[in-house]
């Protein structure tokens, strides 16, 4: 009996974790759609591309709190380089 819950308390976190689909990204307002691909992949890759107004923010930098729904905001992990989130802000 003990090996069963031990088991089945083992699973539950992974099944909570990829059952759920993750929430798509609006980023119609500052005319980023699509650009979700880029999310895991080196910020360059993105810099390399865009020309509407971006603001690229270190995920454990200090930045500014001011808003512009036209603007994207493309937060990146320093040590990787790589990309962790897209918001029109």
């Amino acid at each position: 009996m003990r090996a069963w819950s031990v088991a089945a308390s083992l699973a539950a976190p992974f099944s909570l974790i990829f059952a759920a689909p993750a929430a798509a990204l609006d980023l119609s307002t500052c005319g980023a759609e699509g650009l979700e691909r880029f999310i895991g992949k080196p910020v360059k890759e993105l810099q390399r591309i865009r020309t509407i107004d971006v603001r690229y923010v270190c995920s454990t930098c200090p930045a500014t709190m001011d808003f512009s729904a036209q603007r994207l905001t493309v937060v990146y992990d320093r040590s990787t380089g790589r990309i962790t989130e897209l918001s029109c802000n």
